[in-house]
């Protein structure tokens, strides 16, 4: 047995209401539309729930533990999430190992695309926690919720 002591990240997107303010063009000085400032005091009122999010930092990698690649896209953003899954004699354990997220492009993109942008990161991020874990046997499972990226 294997104990692995990794700190996940996780990237918010705490910066969609100013992808929206650069959309918009406005000067340095101008003042932001309501609906972008409503989102901002928003976010920044939800900071206090934070402290309450605990992720454990330990997992434990054993003979039949599983990655699992899980990636999706919005016209927004695209992520890409690993986990480990470990049957124990408790029951089975999900831990996060790591997650990768991106603002979509201001330019729009067709959600076909953007899902094959979250692939490529998935494919990216499975492969670096794979290479850091440098455990051969480890079976990887890569799920999305889309089949649109693979026409």
């Amino acid at each position: 047995m294997n104990a692995i002591l990794v700190k996940p990240w996780c990237h918010g997107l705490p910066w969609l209401p100013w992808c929206n303010a650069w959309k918009l063009r406005l000067k340095w000085n101008d003042p932001l539309p309501e609906n972008i400032q409503k989102t901002f005091w928003n976010r920044r009122d939800e900071i206090q729930y934070l402290e309450k999010i605990d992720i454990p930092h330990y997992f434990e990698i054993k003979g039949n533990s599983v990655l699992h690649l899980f990636v999706d896209a919005a016209k927004s953003s695209y992520v890409a999430f690993v986990y480990v899954r470990t049957v124990t004699p408790f029951g089975v354990k999900i831990r996060l190992i790591r997650a990768m997220s991106r603002v979509a492009p201001l330019k729009t993109l067709t959600i076909p695309r953007l899902e094959l942008m979250a692939r490529f990161i998935g494919a990216r991020l499975v492969h670096a926690v794979f290479a850091a874990l440098d455990l051969q046997d480890l079976k990887i499972v890569a799920w999305s919720d889309s089949m649109v990226s693979f026409w």
